[in-house]
């Protein structure tokens, strides 16, 4: 992925992604960068079921999960839906 191994956060808001060969998301951006928020929201063809498939998402989630749980060790409130798809 380059020069995105530092990216955290990525919107893909209402880009009409869908489920397809290759993934619209490369399996990259999930492995290879420290991603901990992306939104999807919008994205209605696309659902959690279908993101849950990607090569490299359970990477992608290990790392939210982990980050999202010691949030919520310090007491936040904290969003734990799949990037905002249904």
């Amino acid at each position: 992925m380059g020069r995105l191994a530092k990216l955290k956060a990525l919107s893909l808001k209402n880009n009409y992604l869908t489920k397809s060969n290759p993934q619209p998301i490369p399996a990259g951006v999930f492995t290879e960068t420290l991603l901990i928020d992306l939104n999807l929201h919008g994205n209605d063809r696309l659902t959690s079921t279908d993101l849950n498939e990607f090569e490299g998402f359970d990477v992608f989630l290990e790392r939210r999960k982990k980050k999202k749980d010691k949030s919520l060790h310090g007491g936040a409130m904290v969003d734990m839906s799949v990037c905002g798809l249904k």
